[in-house]
């Protein structure tokens, strides 16, 4: 017939079409199958073309509800044409294998590409392990444990082919993309910057995050909770919100999702409950974090950060716009807002660096020699370099290696507020 002949698949669920895939059931161990895959209308191709674009522009959405358990050891539960995933389970949902992080150039973990939303919420502990719960060019990230802990993982920054498949809805032709993006952990990203002619999709959004464990902790060491645009480009309104012993709900008392946190309110659940963000960090947009506990670790916002912690505060937090950081106990660290600092707390004595400071500390007040230019520049320098990728055509998937400039830095000099650069002698 017109649609020519469907493939057979293999281990897992590989979907074509629209509409929605559901599963129901006590637990699910999808193991080192293939998983759950949606690929709309690039489900399969006939003579190097896709029949069942002229019928769906967008791929099914995932649902799958667990009394149990999710368990996925080294596969993927993902949507690459657009469709949404949510995920509900009444027990805990460990991402990735909890042994060993899996070295693969395919994407592992629970993601979503050209604009679908991802909502994760257990019962018991989300542990993302060696893997990713994460959205790519487009799309929210919800991740909620209900009773226990968020953990964001341990996964390693190698980088990852990641599809993406774009409908045309007025000519119907399929474009593709297989970016190599690096990062595990909780993420929101865009795909590298896009050659409108090999991929003329909408531009990208660069969704929000929503992290909560409202009787747990949240833990982002050796993986990050991270919302990187990748295209460069600035999205001012763009946010992370990591809440321990919250809950973010409306005016009705309704939990919220990432994709509408505006207007909610953190409404508090549990005492001491942590954030703990020490190796990898919370890298972002516009940055909030609340814990009924304390707060650690290492923040960066393009824009504004707001802290809060009942107890204390010990945090290297820069923030191209404003930086408030507000603690029960004691606050400590570094703190850098370009835009304005207000620190307070039963004890202040981090190091309070702008040209606008609202607090007293036994710390540095204030700018130091220096201080803020360096440290702003330097943050910015690590991460233009965390967000470079080693890309492949967007149309072909062929690999395009990345040029190296083969000549180190012999000599570096530190001139006040300036380092020069000598280059090498040959």
């Amino acid at each position: 017939n017109s649609l020519g002949l469907i493939p057979a698949g293999g281990g897992g669920f590989t979907l074509g079409g629209g509409g929605k895939f559901e599963i129901t059931g006590r637990n699910l161990d999808l193991g080192t199958t293939s998983g759950i895959q949606s690929k709309g209308a690039a489900l399969y191709s006939v003579a190097g073309d896709y029949p069942l674009r002229n019928y769906f522009t967008k791929g099914a959405d995932v649902s799958i509800r667990l009394t149990g358990e999710l368990d996925m050891f080294s596969t993927s539960i993902a949507s690459l044409n657009g469709g949404s995933i949510s995920i509900n389970a009444g027990g805990a949902v460990n991402a990735g294998s909890s042994d060993f992080t899996v070295s693969s150039l395919s994407a592992r973990g629970i993601y979503s590409t050209s604009g679908g939303d991802v909502s994760v919420i257990a019962g018991g502990n989300v542990n993302v392990n060696g893997s990713r719960i994460a959205t790519y060019d487009g799309g929210n990230v919800t991740v909620e444990s209900l009773f226990g802990n968020v953990d964001a993982g341990v996964g390693a920054s190698i980088p990852v082919t990641v599809q993406g498949f774009y409908v045309d809805p007025v000519t119907h032709y399929l474009y593709r993309s297989s970016p190599q993006i690096p990062f595990s952990g909780i993420l929101a990203m865009t795909f590298p910057p896009r050659d409108s002619t090999k991929y003329p999709a909408p531009s990208a959004v660069l969704g929000n995050i929503l992290v909560e464990a409202p009787n747990g902790n949240v833990t982002a060491n050796l993986s990050g909770i991270l919302q990187i645009a990748l295209n460069h480009a600035t999205y001012s309104s763009a946010l992370v919100t990591v809440l321990a012993g919250y809950e973010l709900r409306d005016g009705a008392g309704n939990p919220v999702s990432a994709g509408n946190m505006s207007g909610a309110t953190a409404v508090h659940v549990s005492d001491g409950r942590d954030i703990n963000a020490q190796s990898s960090g919370i890298i972002a947009s516009n940055a909030k974090l609340e814990a009924s506990g304390s707060i650690y670790g290492l923040i960066f916002a393009r824009n504004n950060i707001d802290i809060v912690a009942q107890q204390n505060v010990n945090v290297t937090a820069l923030g191209v716009g404003h930086v408030g950081v507000e603690g029960g106990g004691t606050v400590s660290g570094t703190i850098i807002g370009v835009g304005g600092v207000t620190a307070s707390g039963s004890s202040v004595d981090a190091s309070l660096i702008s040209a606008s400071v609202s607090g007293a500390t036994s710390g540095q007040s204030g700018l130091g020699t220096g201080g803020a230019a360096n440290a702003t520049a330097n943050a910015a320098s690590a991460t233009d370099d965390s967000t470079k990728v080693v890309k492949k055509s967007e149309v072909t998937g062929e690999s395009e290696v990345a040029k190296k400039n083969t000549k180190g830095i012999a000599l570096a000099k530190k001139m006040s507020r300036v380092t020069v650069l000598l280059p090498s002698k040959n």
